[in-house]
């Protein structure tokens, strides 16, 4: 069961060992042949053009890292794309991380909802719920329902790793940002794990944007 203490632990670890595979060579197959090439190289354009197939090289490690894990370390590629100061490389690559968002099926959100209220399922929750998501992205999917009181209401649901792991993916992204910056000149990410996890708790937290969403249906 997904409820048993000793999954989740398990899973925990093998999201880890899972960023690690993709995080690890970065420094130690990437930019290792990065300063193998530079070492034979007397020409700053040619070292320039090393660095700039690092980058690369680092952001499809990224990308791929993405498309494994999914939820949040989607969202930190996307956040990475979508700076202006991240080398070229890291925005061509991740960019497509930005299309990402397929739906989801909808038995991962019923479960995902049924832990959240208790025990309480969407069919006891809600008059009428519509199965298929109207809106999917890479940290939720939005539903059409209708309460018993025959109000029409969305229903947002977070993707269920990012509920489950987002401290853990969180602490992760993390260390690997600030260890890779200072193992890797001219890398400047130790700034963007702090920006991750702000941006990840604004986008997270459903109560403030209901809120916001009810002082806008009030204006």
């Amino acid at each position: 069961s997904d409820d048993a203490p000793w999954r989740f632990h398990v899973d925990s670890a093998r999201r880890f060992a899972t960023a690690s595979s993709h995080f690890v060579p970065m420094y130690c197959v990437d930019y290792l042949n990065h300063r193998a090439r530079v070492r034979a190289l007397d020409d700053d354009d040619a070292v320039r053009a090393s660095r700039q197939i690092l980058w690369h090289d680092m952001a499809v490690r990224m990308r791929d890292l993405a498309r494994a894990q999914g939820g949040i370390y989607v969202k930190a590629g996307q956040h990475v794309a979508a700076q202006p100061v991240s080398p070229a490389p890291f925005r061509d690559v991740l960019k497509v991380l930005m299309d990402d968002s397929g739906a989801r099926a909808f038995a991962e959100d019923a479960m995902t909802f049924e832990e959240e209220f208790g025990g309480v399922t969407i069919d006891e929750a809600f008059a009428e719920f519509h199965r298929v998501p109207i809106a999917s992205a890479s940290l939720a999917q939005v539903y059409r329902a209708k309460t018993f009181a025959g109000e029409d209401v969305a229903v947002k649901i977070q993707q269920r790793p990012v509920a489950r792991f987002l401290k853990g993916d969180l602490a992760t992204i993390e260390m690997f940002y600030s260890l890779l910056s200072a193992l890797i000149p001219g890398l400047r990410f130790q700034w963007l794990a702090d920006e991750t996890r702000r941006h990840m708790s604004e986008e997270l937290d459903f109560g403030a944007e209901a809120a916001n969403a009810m002082k806008a249906a009030k204006m």
